[in-house]
């Protein structure tokens, strides 16, 4: 697998595409959507956005990691944790084949976030709780689909994202890194009845 890949087509009198391909070791969504950003700025108006602080760094030193967190990231990543020394390798996780999967897109509006917020507030004993709509849309999906897939109510179930860490780090990572600062949070040792009752 390339680490980047680029490809312009060129269309006659109408301009042209930029694809790319790049894989996470590289750049991050974050970092990917500055760059492409900045390229079109550039071939645009011929000078480098104001937001795009020059020099990048590339250095990966910036990422002040503490000490057991690296072990942490790969015991939460099954692919990685078999082989550490392969970790690092620009190798893919095997695929796998699902047949009995079904692709659907539910819409969830600020008002039935609203909702939510409210229903938790009322229901939760603590005074000083403070819900966003990230919290409150994750843990409301993460029902939803342990709820919808069923089966024995002990089994375990987790749930991983991805987060941002480039403003939670002690330092935070320069706004000149150029590269990925992206970790999975994950939340695991929950079996399936904390969901699946009325307040779940």
């Amino acid at each position: 697998a390339s680490v980047l890949s680029l490809q312009i087509t060129f269309f006659p009198n109408r301009g042209f595409s930029i694809g790319t391909t790049v894989h996470h070791v590289v750049m991050d969504g974050k970092t990917a959507a500055k760059f492409h950003k900045s390229w079109a700025h550039l071939c645009k108006y011929g000078t480098i956005p104001q937001d795009f602080h020059l020099p990048t760094l590339l250095d990966r030193t910036v990422i002040n990691v503490p000490a057991g967190l690296e072990q942490k990231i790969f015991e939460l990543l099954p692919y990685l944790s078999e082989d550490n020394e392969s970790a690092r390798m620009l190798k893919l996780p095997p695929a796998k084949d699902f047949d009995d999967v079904v692709r659907v897109t539910l819409e969830l509006t600020q008002e039935n976030v609203e909702k939510l917020k409210e229903r938790a507030k009322n229901e939760s004993t603590r005074s000083d709780l403070h819900l966003s709509t990230f919290v409150v849309t994750y843990a409301y999906v993460w029902t939803c689909v342990v709820k919808a897939r069923g089966g024995d109510a002990d089994r375990p179930v987790r749930f991983m994202y991805a987060a941002d860490f480039r403003n939670r780090l002690d330092p935070p990572v320069p706004v000149t890194y150029f590269g990925n600062c992206v970790l999975p949070v994950d939340f695991y040792g929950y079996e399936a009845k904390t969901f699946l009752g009325e307040d779940g």
